[in-house]
């Protein structure tokens, strides 16, 4: 595999865990704000 393509698929990775861990701490946070009203 060339460069070009290690990068992209470290890039896509890196997306889906951010992508992961923001849906993550979004859902924490929503059930936390419906728990406080």
């Amino acid at each position: 595999m060339n460069k070009k393509g290690m990068f992209i698929m470290c890039l896509g990775l890196l997306m889906m865990l951010l992508a992961g861990s923001v849906v993550y701490f979004g859902k924490s946070y929503f059930e936390y704000k419906l728990r406080e009203e």
